[in-house]
C-alpha cells in the first residue's frame, strides 16, 4: 500500500496544507464490515501516543488558528489540516497527521462513542438520493 504525505503553500504563501492520503475505502471492505474505514477515520481523531488527549489533536491544530477533517471515499481515506504557512505550524500539523495514522489509541470509550456517530451519519445518507444511487 502506497500511503502519500503532501504539504503545500496556497500561492499567496499564507496558509499550508498538510494530507495523509491512504488509499483504502469502501470498496476494500467486506459485505459485513461495510462502513469501518469511515468508522476507523472517525476514532482516529480520539488520540495518539503523542498526543492522548481525545482533543489534544484539534486543540494543537486550532492553536495555530487552523483546522482540521477527513474523508472516506470508495478508493481513499484522507487526513488533513490546513494551518498559517509558519515553520511551527506545519511542523506540528505534520506531527498530527502522522501520529493519527501511525500511533492511534484506539480506546474502547473512544470507539463506543464514534459508533453511534457514524451510524448517524450513515442515516443521514441514506435520506439523500443522489448519495444512495452512488454508493450503489
Amino acid at each position: 500500500m502506497k500511503v502519500k504525505l503532501t504539504v503545500c503553500t496556497v500561492p499567496c504563501g499564507a496558509e499550508a496544507y498538510v494530507s495523509m492520503a491512504v488509499p483504502v475505502g469502501a470498496r476494500d471492505e467486506a459485505k459485513e464490515f461495510y462502513g469501518m474505514a469511515h468508522f476507523l477515520e472517525h476514532v482516529l481523531f480520539k488520540g495518539t501516543g503523542r498526543f492522548p488527549g481525545v482533543d489534544d489533536l484539534h486543540k494543537t491544530i486550532i492553536g495555530h488558528g487552523g483546522g482540521m477533517n477527513a474523508y472516506t471515499t470508495h478508493e481513499v481515506t484522507n487526513y488533513h489540516a490546513h494551518v498559517p504557512a509558519t515553520v511551527d505550524a506545519i511542523r506540528d500539523a505534520i506531527r498530527v497527521v502522522l501520529s493519527m495514522t501511525t500511533e492511534p489509541l484506539l480506546s474502547a470509550e473512544a470507539v463506543r462513542r464514534e459508533v453511534e456517530v457514524v451510524q448517524q451519519e450513515i442515516a443521514k445518507y441514506k435520506d439523500i438520493p443522489d448519495r444512495t444511487l452512488y454508493d450503489r
